[in-house]
């Protein structure tokens, strides 16, 4: 089968299309947002604004490990560790490899021994996480990734957005955890930027109650001042600009 690459002008027509229904999901996005429909000329601005802080948030989770992967690399290390501190154990590998090189010496070996030691007993310990693995030494079941502790979620991301967004038009207050209209916008907002579409059948929003809930760590409240910061400066922006066309109509 014989590729047919794209022209340069039917390239720029695909851009163009792509940019088109960007900004057209943004507005729809906006408008579950606001109460005057006016607001939504500027509001899908802060949401095309971090359109990419929830989209690279949500490729960098689709390309963690799954516990099952992370227990398998851990066993690999594990044993690397272990058949290289057999093997530099014998006393002729090490002398050799100092007699013959300048970068090896008896004080290399010390550190290096020791530093295996310690990779050794780390992925044992690991291994043995609860988070991990179960009692019985399986891996924990479930379609969880092997996430770090601070870990957060681009649901979470995405969620904080949106509340800080709901506050600026909503007197200051964040939506509640329940809220369905602010499961509506956290879904479209989703949707938009990681192109992942609910499942036929079920309920998409419901899911967002724990993704509220757990929006209020501390890890985002740097993301959250940007976005405060950002509703302020697009609000601005635009009363500047509409104030300029109606001077200019007079």
């Amino acid at each position: 089968m014989v590729s047919v690459s794209k022209t340069p002008v039917a390239m720029m027509i695909h851009l163009e299309s792509e940019e088109i229904e960007h900004w057209r999901r943004m507005r729809e996005v906006a408008q579950l947002v606001v109460r005057e429909p006016a607001d939504a000329d500027w509001l899908d601005e802060v949401f095309s604004y971090f359109y990419w802080d929830v989209r690279c948030a949500h490729s960098s989770g689709q390309i963690q490990p799954t516990k099952a992967k992370m227990l398998d690399l851990l066993v690999k290390a594990e044993t690397l560790a272990v058949g290289l501190s057999n093997v530099l154990a014998g006393p002729w590998p090490a002398a050799y490899l100092t007699a013959n090189t300048e970068t090896c010496s008896d004080e290399f070996f010390r550190a290096g021994a020791h530093y295996l030691s310690v990779l050794t007993s780390a992925t044992r310990q690991t291994r043995k996480s609860p988070k991990l693995t179960a009692p019985s030494g399986d891996v924990r079941p479930g379609r969880g990734k092997a996430t770090l502790p601070q870990w957060i979620s681009p649901q979470q991301t995405c969620a904080a957005i949106v509340e800080e967004s709901w506050a600026h038009f909503h007197e200051g207050k964040y939506p509640k955890v329940h809220s369905r209209p602010a499961w509506a916008v956290a879904q479209a907002y989703w949707e938009a930027a990681t192109r992942v579409m609910g499942q036929p059948g079920s309920d998409p929003f419901s899911k967002w109650s724990n993704y509220f809930g757990a929006a209020g760590t501390p890890e985002l409240d740097v993301l959250r001042k940007k976005v405060r910061v950002v509703l302020n400066s697009k609000e601005r922006q635009h009363a500047h600009r509409s104030e300029r066309e109606l001077t200019r109509t007079k």
